[in-house]
């Protein structure tokens, strides 16, 4: 997926739409797939991504979503990341999941929207 920062306050991101009826416009949804989105679970989920300006035509069609985050980026995995994890550095340029329990804050804290199996993998976050 292409780099791409955010113009005028919002990024604008196809996702697949997975839930059984397509999402209406102005719909919250979170990430719950390798760039799959779905109505929230619960009230307020870590895993919100945005607001849907364009719905699928059909369940499983791709919609858009304009997000607050101000960037999009494909890194590197330090470890294994998983979808819809809270990202960090892990010190050596690479992103991991964040706990805050164990991690400093970084600099820059993401939202995983696909997932690393392991190390050395690419992964799509979004970047507040």
């Amino acid at each position: 997926m292409k780099n791409r920062t955010a113009e005028s306050g919002f990024l604008n991101i196809a996702f697949t739409d997975g839930d059984d009826s397509p999402n209406t416009a102005g719909s919250l949804v979170e990430i719950t797939d390798d760039l799959t989105v779905k109505a929230p679970t619960a009230a307020g989920s870590l895993k919100i991504v945005g607001e849907v300006v364009v719905p699928a035509s059909a369940a499983g069609e791709k919609c858009t979503v304009a997000t607050r985050f101000s960037k999009l980026r494909t890194l590197t995995s330090g470890a294994a990341v998983s979808v819809g994890a809270i990202t960090g550095g892990d010190g050596a340029g690479k992103v991991i999941n964040f706990d805050h329990t164990t991690h400093k804050a970084p600099a820059d804290l993401g939202l995983a929207i696909t997932a690393a199996e392991e190390a050395d993998q690419d992964v799509v976050c979004l970047i507040w």
